[in-house]
């Protein structure tokens, strides 16, 4: 990011915001999970927000005219839940549900984190977006 960029006024800065989607290495394959990085301008938190690069959210985040967010995005594994039954170790050999979240629960509960910063998150982000299976 050029130092020019950084001395930019806001208003200069929405002009030149270039809607980014993430680019899911092979690294981020096998961990399974990756970043994703949002804008929205304070006055249009309900209404828009644009994927960006880390480069851009990071010099984004210190300006006052923008809100950021950093969402941590499962891509790979059991897409929805998973409920096991174990044994509570009782001797009436009573089992108890355990849920396992699954990418789809994961993403959701990302989505609604962000949301309360950038609300028109919800509108944006779907939580299989980018899954890529088991």
């Amino acid at each position: 990011m050029s130092d020019a960029f950084l001395r930019m006024k806001s208003e200069d800065i929405v002009a030149q915001i270039v809607p980014s989607r993430p680019v899911i290495t092979r690294k981020d394959r096998e961990r399974g999970v990756i970043w994703r990085y949002f804008v929205a301008r304070t006055n249009q938190i309900d209404k828009e927000v644009q994927e960006v690069s880390n480069t851009l959210y990071t010099t984004l985040r210190s300006k006052r005219s923008f809100v950021a967010e950093k969402v941590r995005w499962v891509i790979r594994g059991k897409l929805d839940d998973t409920t096991l039954m174990l044994y509570t170790g009782r001797w009436d050999g009573e089992r108890e549900a355990v849920i396992i979240p699954g990418v789809r629960s994961q993403n959701k509960a990302s989505i609604q984190a962000a949301s309360e910063t950038i609300p028109a998150l919800k509108l944006y982000l779907s939580p299989s977006q980018y899954y890529l299976g088991e």
